[in-house]
């Protein structure tokens, strides 16, 4: 069985892997008698059994393919997870080892605890004084830049920020980048209960189960969340300047934290929910450690 996967741990397998979920979409079967396509069949059920796409590309570009081969090859088979994995598994195998864009937060080259994107943009932001900008994160960046920023990201370019033309720029590439994640940084064991913590009247108590809630995130979503509400709670001491208070820095993030499943039918009680991080940060996100670039709140 060994040498079964050393023997396809090749840069064909991918290759092989995509003939076939390409053909099991369509309904069709493998080819009879082809010992390697028999075998990558085998290896996508394994691999769809055994983890979640974010983590799988993360297992392929940080401890190799014949690794996770024969991680996943002990792993039983499942095919209702095949059928999942066959769906989104063809962009997976396609996608660029850099991609920014569209996978886990846990998957990303991390700065200072948080995927480095966001770390480089909230510093440019606080540097360049991106929080007196009017209509701060409510205006459109140029979409030409936004587009080539993302480019270069995706190509691994280190000074892909140095295309910034102004704070609009890095501010819709943030809102893209949020948007574009497969799961809420509420994540989905826990989004509900965030949307149902807007209807609690008692202000004092939501901000008690709003600072409980959010110790059960991974550490890395709290972090996130706790360096992008710090930067929007600094932009609103400068309403005057930039006409953003609480609530509109909230309508304008909210859809970013939304599930895309439900942006309508939750997208007020998020609201709710960011501005009253937003009115109570110190209280939820207690011991916060403040960054040498970030400012200190007025």
């Amino acid at each position: 069985m060994d040498d079964v996967f050393y023997s396809i741990a090749t840069p064909s397998v991918a290759s092989g892997i995509r003939c076939l979920l390409s053909r099991s979409l369509q309904g069709l079967d493998f080819p009879e008698g082809s010992r390697r396509f028999y075998t990558d069949w085998v290896v996508c059920m394994a691999i769809a059994n055994m983890c979640q796409l974010d983590i799988a590309a993360h297992l392929l570009r940080e401890a190799g393919v014949i690794r996770l081969l024969h991680r996943a090859a002990r792993k039983r088979h499942s095919d209702e997870r095949l059928k999942h994995f066959s769906l989104v598994g063809l962009s997976f195998l396609a996608r660029s080892p850099s991609q920014i864009f569209g996978i886990g937060v846990s998957c990303l080259p991390l700065r200072n605890g948080i995927p480095s994107i966001l770390d480089e943009s909230f510093q440019y932001l606080y540097e360049k004084e991106g929080f007196l900008c009017s209509g701060l994160f409510r205006i459109a960046g140029d979409e030409h830049v936004v587009w080539a920023m993302r480019k270069e990201l995706d190509a691994a370019n280190p000074n892909w920020i140095s295309l910034a033309k102004s704070c609009h720029d890095i501010t819709s590439l943030l809102k893209m980048f949020f948007s574009e994640l497969p799961e809420s940084l509420w994540t989905e064991e826990l989004y509900l209960r965030f949307i149902s913590l807007s209807l609690l009247e008692n202000t004092n108590r939501r901000v008690k189960e709003l600072r409980n809630l959010t110790l059960k995130l991974p550490t890395i979503n709290r972090t996130i969340l706790a360096r992008l509400i710090r930067f929007l709670c600094y932009a609103s001491c400068f309403e005057d300047v930039n006409r953003m208070d609480d609530t509109s820095l909230a309508v304008v993030i909210g859809p970013c934290l939304v599930s895309r499943a439900n942006v309508l039918q939750h997208l007020s009680h998020a609201i709710e929910i960011i501005t009253t991080m937003l009115q109570n940060f110190d209280k939820i996100f207690e011991n916060y450690v403040r960054l040498p670039y970030e400012r200190v709140l007025l």
